[in-house]
């Protein structure tokens, strides 16, 4: 039987970019949450004449 291991540039590649890319998607996700929110919410008042 055959045994597979991971490369260093494996690990290297799964353990250095893929989290920061994880990390990257987080904040984007939370900042494009918040300022699509206050555009949706600064629309509604223009469209109610507020």
């Amino acid at each position: 039987m055959e045994e597979f291991a991971l490369t260093a540039a494996t690990w290297a590649w799964l353990l250095i970019p893929m989290p920061l890319l994880i990390i990257l998607c987080i904040i984007t996700y939370f900042t494009e949450k918040n300022s699509s929110n206050y555009t949706l919410k600064k629309e509604r008042m223009e469209q109610n004449g507020y």
